[in-house]
């Protein structure tokens, strides 16, 4: 019975390995982010991500479970009998549920280093940005060590049925299995939250293809269950840390804080340099700052990009 439950869980975790796959040329990728955030990054040799309930984009979860109803709607419930149709009911209740009660948080990247419409969103040009590049191997082992998952952001829609249809396919299949061998209801509760859990994270990684340029990964952590209808919030059994609390205008912001101090490699293999008439005094700073943090191998970049500053 073990066995069984343990080659499931492999089941429901292969889909974030085949989101991979499509991306093996990657080699690095990079934060967009402020000077102050930078020297916070490089002193401290940690990043923080944000709590998905209070980030900028909220407009990012409604697209996600808006996607989730139109496809249940369009594909499962029109040929459904009541039971099914129960079931799907279920899927987008608790999938909604999952959105609004769970502690979800995201740090993301991109794999363009040095985009004009990246640099403007999201740093500020006066004071000067940087792209911060993690080389991805080391830092993928250092995610799969911590319990994180990291996750290309997927823009084509045709492209977001085709991974939403398989996963939920999937998951009937496994349903089949586990009614023809009689395994335990808790068992299944068991599995119906880790499918819950799972689908959730995929559609948090779905954004409108207007936004196809940013090229966009996510690196997503939560800590909450989903067991007998109910959320189960297990900080202390988990590798995240208690959430921290920033104020920004009339809010608390929660965060978490992943620290890659104990690396033997440093996982930060160059920055860009947001464009600058005076970029190379700058770079010569850059260079100094980060020997005195014994980040000696770290290539500063300046970007190719011609932009003025009005």
């Amino acid at each position: 019975m073990k066995q069984e439950q343990i080659d499931v869980f492999t089941y429901l975790k292969k889909y974030s390995t085949n989101l991979k796959r499509k991306f093996t040329e990657v080699k690095t990728l990079y934060h967009y982010t402020s000077q102050s955030s930078l020297k916070g990054i490089v002193e401290k040799i940690a990043i923080w991500l944000s709590h998905i309930q209070w980030q900028n984009d909220k407009m990012e979860l409604v697209y996600g479970k808006q996607f989730i109803t139109m496809l249940v709607n369009e594909k499962y419930q029109p040929e459904a009998n009541n039971a099914q149709r129960n079931y799907w009911e279920r899927v987008i209740k608790d999938v909604d549920a999952f959105f609004s009660k769970c502690n979800i948080f995201t740090f993301s990247l991109s794999a363009d280093p040095d985009s004009l419409s990246q640099w403007r969103g999201y740093t500020n040009l006066r004071e000067g940005g940087n792209a911060i590049g993690f080389g991805f191997v080391d830092f993928q082992n250092l995610l799969n060590k911590k319990g994180y998952l990291i996750l290309p952001v997927v823009y084509d829609k045709e492209e977001q049925r085709e991974y939403i249809e398989e996963y939920l396919n999937g998951f009937i299949d496994i349903q089949i299995k586990f009614q023809e061998q009689k395994i335990e209801s808790n068992d299944f509760l068991n599995l119906w939250a880790s499918f819950i859990n799972f689908l959730s994270i995929l559609l948090i990684t779905f954004k409108s293809d207007s936004f196809q340029e940013e090229r966009e990964w996510r690196v997503v952590f939560g800590d909450s269950f989903f067991v007998d209808g109910k959320f189960i919030h297990k900080l202390e059994k988990l590798f995240l840390p208690k959430p921290q609390f920033r104020v920004k205008g009339k809010y608390f912001i929660p965060y978490i804080e992943l620290s890659f101090a104990e690396e033997k490699t440093s996982i930060i293999k160059e920055i860009y340099l947001s464009p600058d008439v005076d970029n190379r005094e700058r770079k010569r700073n850059y260079e100094y700052f980060l020997s005195m943090h014994k980040m000696l191998d770290v290539e500063i970049i300046e970007s190719k990009i011609q932009y003025r500053i009005g």
